[in-house]
């Protein structure tokens, strides 16, 4: 049975606190391939799709599920390149540089 518009934009407003992003603030949503590509470019380290979304299935980057979609809210990607500007270790599971 399909949910009237109305009646599911009342229940998103009406959420707790609690459930909203990390930061509190409404950030735009970016479906996850788009997360994945922002990530890449904004640090410019080539991490792998996979690697990404291990991240996001263990809750290293907040994400939501809407139905059969991933988003990822522009706040999380932009916490992630605040990140690897600093001496924080990004990766978790990829390749070493120097790794056979």
């Amino acid at each position: 049975m399909a949910v009237p518009m109305q009646q599911w934009s009342r229940n998103l407003s009406d959420s707790t606190p609690e459930l909203a992003s990390p930061s509190g603030a409404e950030a735009p949503l970016l479906s996850a391939s788009s997360a994945w590509l922002t990530l890449r470019h904004r640090t410019g380290i080539p991490v792998s799709r996979a690697t990404f979304y291990r991240w996001l299935s263990n809750g290293k980057v907040y994400s939501m599920r809407l139905g059969l979609k991933l988003y990822v809210p522009l706040s999380s990607i932009e916490e992630l390149v605040r990140q690897s500007g600093s001496e924080e270790p990004l990766a978790g599971g990829g390749r070493s540089p120097g790794g056979s």
